[in-house]
């Protein structure tokens, strides 16, 4: 019975150190974020809650998302940086590496910043990622019709993502 006692404080203490280090993670990447602001990038706290974050993409000139502000969801784990956090857009967004508002699912590495991570998904609506589309129509509609595809976009930006 003590052995299982002992496993236990064991695992609460790891559970505790993991939660600091996510803590001190974070708090280090949102100065920086602060500090050196990405273009089109901005992040706030939700409820003052360090796990969870606020992030508003502008969409970038001359792409189909031109002219939208697209808010994302972005929920920590408290084992973060080792397991990735849960990014979803909660504009409506019609992207080939967008499904059910999730985006960069299972690419995650404890190396990346959370900056880092933002600056891709900006990068990814200019330039999306074919090979590894989450939403496998809307990739073949990109390489086979494109200006379809870009009319859609543009179409669905012009609907859930202007601040008129």
């Amino acid at each position: 019975a003590r052995g299982n006692a002992n496993e236990k404080d064991v695992a609460k203490n790891l559970a505790v150190d993991t939660k600091q280090i996510a803590q001190r993670r974070l708090k280090t990447e949102l100065a920086l974020i602060n500090r050196n602001a990405i273009e089109g990038c901005k992040v706030q706290l939700i409820h003052d809650n360090l796990f969870r974050w606020l992030v508003t993409l502008d969409g970038a000139d001359e792409t189909p998302y031109e002219g939208g502000r697209f808010l994302l969801r972005v929920i920590f784990p408290p084992s973060y940086p080792f397991d990735e956090p849960k990014v979803e857009f909660i504009t409506r967004i019609y992207h080939c590496n967008v499904r059910n508002n999730r985006v960069c699912e299972g690419r995650w590495s404890p190396v990346c910043s959370i900056g880092q991570l933002f600056l891709s998904i900006r990068l990814m609506m200019i330039s999306p990622d074919l090979e590894n589309a989450a939403s496998p129509n809307i990739a073949k509609l990109y390489l086979t019709e494109r200006k379809a595809h870009d009319d859609m976009a543009r179409e669905w930006t012009d609907r859930y993502a202007r601040c008129n």
